[in-house]
């Protein structure tokens, strides 16, 4: 089911909601709908419809070339991720280790 039509059958509030922004946002910048997607960044909040919906969006409306520029710096901005993501617990099972192998 493409993201227009899921925009169209959802009946939740906040799915409405959502739905009624994204027309208003298409309204007041003279866009069409389908390139409007909801998605949430902050930082307080799991992330939104990036990956799914954003990044996907983004990267039909390149063309070839800067499509796989794209796709490197995705990449790329994913290797930097993980290694930030698991940075401090290797320090911590580095620093155990330590302690273990220096104990008598």
């Amino acid at each position: 089911m493409t993201a227009t039509i899921q925009r169209q059958h959802s009946t939740r509030p906040k799915e409405h909601a959502v739905r009624l922004a994204c027309a208003a946002i298409a309204q007041d910048l003279n866009l069409p709908l389908d390139p409007i997607v909801p998605v949430c960044m902050a930082p307080e909040q799991a992330a939104y419809n990036i990956e799914e919906g954003l990044i996907p969006l983004i990267h039909e409306q390149l063309n070839e070339a800067q499509q796989m520029r794209y796709l490197r710096c995705l990449r790329h901005q994913q290797d930097i991720s993980y290694w930030k993501h698991w940075k401090q617990p290797a320090i911590q099972a580095g620093q155990l280790i330590l302690k273990l192998g220096t104990k008598p």
